[in-house]
């Protein structure tokens, strides 16, 4: 008996320590164009095989889109680090990175996490918020609740309409909802003193 338990005690779980969740998605950039960005996550477990709520810590993001241009492809990882949104203005491409927990290779500022990706490929950090054209909204979702929470998106690809509709019943707060870009329209620049 004890032989034929050991194997699910030791081993037989769904996810081992490190696990990958993965989709792609519609990304309704500033302007109402829509790209597809292939989103994978990696987490590490915090539970036991026998937890059925998977707790996990997120670790990394890698994100994968057809920027053109003389860019083409582009692909990059994020360690410790999650992507709030992508968009374009002009040539070049930005991105929101969010940090997550101790981020030990800074990649942008926590001032400015904003990554300017130009024409030719170079990837710099803004150094200041006059570099980065006003997007007001998030356009990658969130993995809200958790990563069990996304789970059934792995593997598929994940619609605007259907991102909303998740986003708005797993908000990650309070006003999360009024940060979601889902039909290309920014709200007015709020007046600076």
């Amino acid at each position: 008996m004890a032989a034929m338990l050991s194997p699910l005690l030791f081993g037989g779980c769904k996810f081992s320590r490190y696990f990958d969740v993965e989709w792609d998605e519609e990304v309704e950039l500033f302007g109402g164009k829509i790209i597809i960005v292939h989103i994978k996550r990696g987490y590490e477990r915090t539970s036991s095989i026998f937890d059925p709520d998977l707790r996990s810590i997120q670790r990394s993001v890698e994100i994968t889109f057809d920027a053109g241009g003389r860019i083409g492809i582009f692909k990059r990882k994020f360690d410790n680090y999650d992507v709030c949104y992508i968009n374009k203005s002009g040539n070049n491409w930005y991105i929101l990175l969010g940090g997550i927990g101790f981020v030990r290779k800074r990649i942008v500022s926590q001032a400015i996490p904003i990554l300017i990706i130009y024409q030719d490929g170079q990837e710099v950090p803004a150094s200041s918020w006059m570099e980065v054209p006003y997007f007001s909204r998030e356009n990658i979702m969130p993995p809200t609740p958790n990563a069990a929470g996304v789970l059934h998106f792995n593997g598929k690809l994940l619609t605007i309409a259907a991102k909303e509709a998740h986003w708005k019943k797993y908000p990650r707060g309070a006003g999360d909802g009024d940060l979601i870009n889902v039909r290309g329209v920014q709200p007015p620049a709020i007046p600076q003193p």
